[in-house]
């Protein structure tokens, strides 16, 4: 396994291409994620991803018809996006550090997913009432508590359902490896 992320001056591409694709527990071989894009079954699934996909199947979340927005980029919320895409969701809109007027875009989703790297970045007044998000971000705040891109404490009374930091996605990523090692046994 590859702990990501790597050191700016180390080739990701070329290390994560060097891992077998039927031991690629990740999920994150370029064949696999190739697959993915594809709409095809990989070897295995991203993790991560994967984990938020259970999550909304777990609770019945209907994704035909809704809208998705998704704030940051990179290894989750890519292949996240593709893999919503081929379960055909409503629509997909994918935000990053050079998206301007991210607030515009977040107001509208039916589901926000989240991934930036900023702590509590995400406000009540950048979402509508009922919506569901999935807040993938894993950070620190000023006070050094562990935290989400999400301000949890300052949407909650405002959100349908609402993935904690810590206790949400991270034991899912970690389920879908277990998950992955199992099914290469």
């Amino acid at each position: 396994m590859v702990q990501l992320p790597l050191p700016k001056y180390l080739n990701q591409l070329n290390i994560l291409s060097k891992i077998s694709i039927d031991k690629d527990v990740d999920g994150l071989h370029p064949h696999n994620l190739g697959l993915i894009m594809m709409n095809k079954e990989p070897i295995y699934y991203p993790c991560t991803p994967l984990g938020c996909i259970k999550l909304l199947e777990y609770y019945d979340i209907d994704l035909e018809k809704q809208n998705i927005v998704f704030v940051g980029s990179g290894m989750v919320n890519l292949p996240l996006s593709v893999m919503l895409l081929n379960k055909k969701v409503g629509s997909i809109t994918l935000c990053n550090e050079n998206t301007e007027n991210i607030k515009e875009k977040t107001i509208l989703a039916d589901i926000l997913i989240v991934a930036c790297g900023q702590p509590k970045m995400i406000k009540k007044d950048w979402i509508k009432e009922n919506v569901i998000i999935i807040d993938i971000g894993i950070n620190r705040d000023i006070n050094n508590k562990l935290c989400g891109d999400v301000d949890y404490e300052d949407v909650i009374d405002k959100v349908k359902y609402i993935t904690p930091v810590p206790g949400g996605v991270g034991p899912m990523t970690v389920c879908m490896l277990i998950n992955n090692l199992i099914k290469n046994i």
